[in-house]
């Protein structure tokens, strides 16, 4: 492994840490809105507002956390060399095939 993987790795798991519970809220608000089993419920007690509510908080809050700058940054980076990675091997096995093909 990389120093670029292992910091992508431990930056998503601290991202995924944050995120897990918010979005484990935000799925929960959304079937008390929407699921068929909780529908019914919802209409009869009238706390569709409330719900909704919640469910607005969440997702804001969710989105929120969704991309930081530090893992953006480790994204790019990655990028970056996957990028150089792939010039790489395409410049190498062009050098390799220069000949075949060729009459």
């Amino acid at each position: 492994m990389t120093l670029t993987q292992l910091i992508r790795i431990a930056v998503y798991a601290k991202l995924e840490d944050e995120a897990a519970p918010i979005r484990r809220e935000y799925q929960y608000y959304k079937k008390c809105i929407c699921d068929q089993k909780y529908f019914k419920e919802t209409r009869i007690l009238g706390v569709l507002c409330f719900f909704k509510d919640l469910y607005l908080k969440a997702l804001k809050a969710l989105l929120q956390n969704e991309i930081t700058i530090g893992s953006f940054a480790v994204v790019f980076a990655s990028i970056g060399l996957m990028f150089s990675i792939m010039e790489e091997i395409v410049c190498r096995l062009s050098r390799e095939n220069y000949g075949y093909g060729n009459p």
